[in-house]
């Protein structure tokens, strides 16, 4: 009848008997740029209360192995346990020195990524997409526009100036008098 296990915890916490540590959680707790940050160091200052992880897990709505991760990097890397080490996402495949012949070959050719790719493949063994290449460019400032291709072979002639004449003389004000 609702008889819930509980999972025995670890007696886990954080010990912070520096006041001027505590003052930059309170301070990263009410102003961290971040929502994470924010969170991280709310989850350490309860902890340094003396809040068990399980307690901390519900205030915050979180899982206690989270709090628990937490407070294993805070032992680790002390304030720098606030920031993320990843923001999460696959990393590039392609290292800093294959970016830059990304960029080198999108200067030497900029309306065509599908040659950058071809020949990135080549030089360096890695496959990858269009789509990726275009994600790389964007990150480095540059602009890729692909190369667009004119209808205009198809067109009738003689009914464009038409409508080219009527879109003119719509456009024009009227003539008052």
């Amino acid at each position: 009848m609702g008889l819930e296990l509980k999972r025995p915890q670890p007696m886990k916490y954080v010990n912070i008997t520096d006041e001027a540590v505590v003052l930059t959680l309170k301070y990263a707790k009410h102003y961290g740029p971040l929502r994470c940050i924010r969170e991280r160091a709310h989850g350490l200052l309860l902890s340094n209360r003396g809040f068990t992880l399980e307690q901390i897990a519900e205030i915050l709505e979180i899982k206690y192995q989270t709090v628990s991760q937490w407070i294993d990097d805070w032992e680790d890397y002390g304030i720098r346990a606030l920031y993320k080490k990843h923001g999460g996402g696959r990393s590039c495949i392609y290292d800093e020195s294959e970016v830059q012949r990304i960029k080198e070959l999108v200067a030497e050719e900029p309306r065509r990524l599908s040659y950058v790719k071809s020949k990135i493949e080549d030089e360096t063994g890695k496959s990858s997409s269009k789509l990726t290449l275009a994600n790389i460019v964007k990150k480095l400032g540059l602009v890729y526009k692909r190369l667009r291709k004119s209808c205009k072979h198809k067109r009738d002639e003689e009914h464009f100036q038409r409508c080219k004449t009527a879109l003119k003389d719509a456009q024009e004000p009227p003539v008052s008098a």
